[in-house]
């Protein structure tokens, strides 16, 4: 996938097991409950502009020494792949950075179209808690 924007983060937790609730700190949360971090950023994914939430706290490290890397960098400049391997306890993931490329003017028309409609705060209202695309594989 290709990182278009800069991710909103803050913290979730599920209420009664149906709705997922977002609060931008986790000292926001019930008594009792132990918020998880995301990040919700904006990719290009399968040809379309998806909203991807990233949970796995090895995957947000991971794109966020690549960030940090003065090799890499922006994690705009290039694309990323995350593979996953095991189920349960026992996943792992890996990410790999792809070269660094300039966005394709498809895509960048694409994602100008589609901020057109986009206001990322929104994920912190109760009535837009609903959980967006998990990692794509």
């Amino acid at each position: 996938f290709r990182i278009l924007a800069a991710p909103v983060m803050g913290y979730q937790y599920w209420q009664e097991d149906k709705l997922c609730v977002r609060i931008k700190t986790a000292s926001e949360a019930p008594t009792g409950e132990k918020p998880k971090h995301f990040w919700q950023v904006p990719v290009w994914c399968d040809g379309v502009v998806k909203i991807l939430d990233i949970t796995q706290k090895t995957v947000q490290r991971d794109l966020q020494n690549l960030d940090n890397n003065s090799e890499w960098g922006n994690l705009l400049g290039y694309d990323v792949i995350v593979s996953r391997n095991g189920d349960g306890m026992d996943t792992t993931y890996t990410t790999t950075p792809c070269p660094k490329s300039a966005l394709p003017a498809d895509v960048k028309t694409a994602y100008e179209e589609f901020e057109k409609d986009y206001d990322p705060e929104t994920i912190f209202d109760v009535k837009n808690s609903e959980n967006g695309d998990e990692l794509p594989f």
